[in-house]
């Protein structure tokens, strides 16, 4: 299946866990985001998970995985 370039069809993309190379299920967003909003320090959740401070920082922001509630 070939898909469409994101600009030209950005709703067709597959997002969050269906997206080839994401590393983290819908469960797993949520989780992070209730560790940070308990007081877990973003760096404290990011050491735990192995991946980058930043990478915690935009899913609790928002700019990535904002369609998971």
């Amino acid at each position: 299946v070939r898909l469409p370039p994101a600009n030209e069809h950005p709703e067709d993309m597959p997002r969050g866990a269906a997206h080839w190379a994401a590393r983290w299920t819908d469960d797993d967003i949520r989780e992070i985001r209730r560790r940070v909003a308990n007081g877990e320090t973003q760096k404290g959740v990011a050491r735990s998970l192995n991946t980058e401070p930043s990478a915690i920082s935009r899913i609790v922001t928002r700019r990535t995985w904002a369609h998971v509630l």
